[in-house]
């Protein structure tokens, strides 16, 4: 069993440092790479970046290292790249676990998530362009200090991605696991899917912590994922 971690928006796989530490304490193999153009400046220009490049680049990790019986951890925008992967070498994946992430139906994208009413607000981003970082701002669940070697690592991310669409066809039985956070902005994508599980009936675990629970609460994170 080897446990793949993925992160999100604007982060990298440093974002993971402390959960893969405590996972590792453990006894447990564990990768937590940055996506292509992430947790770092990028020379690869915006338009070469899609679902599919950071598809390839966990697709790769898993056949390089002959991983089987992965268990894929996607936090925020990386739950969206552990659907993809699954997808695509599902034969490989014995688990998916998504935190505080969307979670996409087959030929839905990123995008397709969000309300209306919330993408007229924040507007429409386009194709072959890249995002800013959002700095994150004063939090109960952060230091001053922490707050600023946080935002001096965030990186731009491409908006390609979100415009991809993905299938889920031979990944359906691989059995997901679903954790949402209570302090999670209600414009956040999770937070629609979490809604949407509301409607349907579909099970989830929620913890007391923010968005970014794999930062602020690394070892309650650690300890859920050891299950």
């Amino acid at each position: 069993m080897d446990f793949i971690l993925i992160h999100g928006a604007f982060r990298g796989g440093w974002a993971w440092h402390k959960v893969k530490t405590i996972l590792e304490s453990k006894g447990v193999q564990v990768f937590a790479p940055s996506l292509t153009g992430a947790g770092e400046k990028s020379h690869l220009n915006s338009t070469e970046i899609t679902l599919q490049t950071w598809t390839n680049d966990i697709v790769n990790l898993i056949e390089s290292k002959d991983l089987r019986d992965v268990i894929l951890v996607g936090h925020s925008q990386g739950g969206i790249v552990i659907q993809a992967v699954a997808e695509a070498i599902s034969e490989r994946i014995s688990q998916m676990i998504f935190i505080d992430a969307p979670v996409l139906r087959d030929g839905e994208c990123a995008l397709d998530v969000l309300t209306k009413d919330v993408r007229e607000k924040f507007g429409e981003p386009a194709r072959n362009a890249l995002i800013p970082p959002i700095p994150m701002q004063k939090s109960e669940d952060f230091s001053a200090a922490e707050i600023a070697l946080i935002n001096a690592q965030l990186t731009a991310v491409p908006t390609n991605p979100s415009f991809d669409k993905i299938r889920i066809e031979k990944s359906r039985n691989i059995p997901h696991r679903y954790i949402f956070c209570t302090k999670t902005p209600p414009f956040f994508p999770s937070s629609f899917t979490q809604k949407k599980f509301d409607i349907e009936k579909i099970e989830y675990e929620l913890i007391d912590a923010p968005h970014d629970c794999i930062l602020s609460h690394s070892e309650l994170i650690a300890e859920l994922l050891s299950e």
